[in-house]
């Protein structure tokens, strides 16, 4: 299980599952943008979890301890950026 905090919504969910279950060894994706976690099944003889985290990152998501490409970040639909207590409007 990979924790994704970037995961909002069911847009983010889809565009994951759909990308990642191309990449190259990879069997079944499951993304959960509640837990802000995606959890993927692969051929350890043809990728490994750093491959995975990397393709996440390069879609705009952070993935674990892999910080999100800020181009492909930036390239996400506005509702699917990620809003961090530090930059959250004041009430």
């Amino acid at each position: 299980m990979i924790k994704t905090p970037g995961v909002q919504c069911e847009g983010c969910k889809t565009r994951i599952e759909n990308h990642l279950i191309h990449e190259d060894g990879v069997s079944s994706v499951k993304a959960d943008y509640r837990k802000h976690t995606v959890t993927v099944v692969w051929y350890t003889d043809r990728t490994n979890i750093e491959n995975i985290k990397t393709a996440l990152a390069n879609m705009g998501y952070d993935a674990d301890d892999v910080t999100a490409d800020p181009d492909a970040y930036k390239r996400l639909p506005v509702t699917c950026h990620h809003i961090s207590q530090e930059s959250a409007p004041k009430k």
